[in-house]
């Protein structure tokens, strides 16, 4: 077929020549693609186009030369907020980097569209704050999406399940097991990779996975919980990609 549509979330532009782009986008069935939007500055397909942006794509494919060019952009979902506000941006841009070098998680049959355009819906509508803690439910979610979620019921290396009624103790994290460690056993590892958590973080990341979206949101931690769990995931998101993603190394412009 010559002429296709699909819905598509814009993920990122690059220049092509003097005044061409060539666009890398997440379809609704969870694949990368790219195709070029030929036009000047002033052209108005060339602003609808633009990264964050949501709607269905007009792709126009040469059978001849195997090359594929946007035609049009029915945009359901503009997303201002992102521009505007410099964390917003940041966020939405580590959202696509990690899509991009992770390649949506490789899966057909995942929910990376559905979990990319409910963050990028959620990132314009709340607060900065909001987004800061919305941006960590984000990358643990999408760590579920690659399989590389760590078990947060109990303990990887003794089987022993974490009791939500203990008094407060905090677990390790072990790159190695990939896992968490209870009191007994952290005390017999601390190798490269290791980094302790409060019990009320691994309870929170324990709302993530049995609680709904909406429960979630509910839920305050502090800012001493925030930190561990920024720490912790940001670590397994790098991990996830092999090398560390451009966006977070420049994370300090917006800290």
């Amino acid at each position: 077929m010559r002429n296709t549509q699909i819905p598509a979330t814009i993920l990122k532009t690059a220049l092509s020549g003097e005044s061409n782009r060539i666009v890398s986008y997440l379809t609704c069935e969870n694949q990368i693609a790219t195709a070029m939007l030929y036009g000047g500055p002033k052209s108005k397909l060339r602003s609808m186009v633009s990264p964050f942006h949501t709607g269905t794509l007009y792709i126009y494919t040469d059978p001849v030369r195997k090359t594929s060019k946007i035609t049009d952009f029915d945009v359901s979902a503009f997303r201002p907020a992102l521009r505007e506000d410099l964390y917003k941006n940041w966020a939405a841009t580590l959202c696509s980097e990690l899509v991009l070098k992770t390649f949506a998680g490789g899966q057909e049959e995942g929910n990376v569209f559905t979990l990319v355009n409910g963050f990028l819906d959620g990132l314009n509508l709340v607060s900065e704050n909001e987004s800061r803690i919305g941006t960590l439910r984000f990358l643990w979610r999408y760590l579920g999406e690659l399989g590389l979620q760590p078990d947060v019921t109990e303990c990887f290396s003794c089987g022993t399940e974490f009791d939500r009624n203990e008094d407060s103790e905090s677990v390790l994290y072990s790159a190695e097991g990939n896992g968490f460690l209870c009191k007994s056993c952290k005390n017999t590892t601390k190798a490269p990779g290791s980094i302790e958590i409060s019990k009320n973080a691994l309870l929170y990341l324990q709302a993530l996975q049995f609680l709904s979206p909406k429960e979630v949101r509910a839920v305050s931690i502090d800012s001493k919980t925030f930190g561990q769990l920024q720490e912790l995931i940001f670590y397994l998101i790098n991990r996830a990609t092999s090398f560390s993603l451009n966006t977070l190394e420049s994370r300090s412009i917006v800290w």
